[in-house]
């Protein structure tokens, strides 16, 4: 450390949603291409156990959401791509899988 170089304080709090969490790309869930029908049939009422050992640590939380970002997921019935899956939580079960 440099003299005369303030150091951050240790009272400074980050929220945990901006601190980087240990994801895995290589996770099974987030190199499948998934069907958006299929993907919130499968997921929906699963224990949150189940999604970590599938998909990993996700990109984000915020609250009761899990974010997956980076993630291969079409529509069949519009084509259209989608690259973003949330999933709400409720008791440590999938209350609902959004996709963006």
């Amino acid at each position: 450390m440099r003299m005369g170089m303030n150091t951050p304080s240790n009272s400074t709090k980050v929220p945990e949603s901006v601190i980087a969490s240990k994801t895995n790309p290589d996770a099974v869930g987030r190199r499948t291409f998934w069907s958006k029908n299929r993907l919130s049939a499968i997921y929906r009422n699963k224990e949150m156990t189940t999604v970590l050992k599938v998909f990993g640590e996700p990109d984000q939380k915020l609250g009761d959401t899990w974010i997956y970002n980076k993630m291969k997921v079409f529509d069949p019935a519009t084509g259209q791509k989608y690259r973003t899956v949330q999933f709400l939580t409720k008791k440590e079960k999938v209350l609902l899988v959004e996709i963006r």
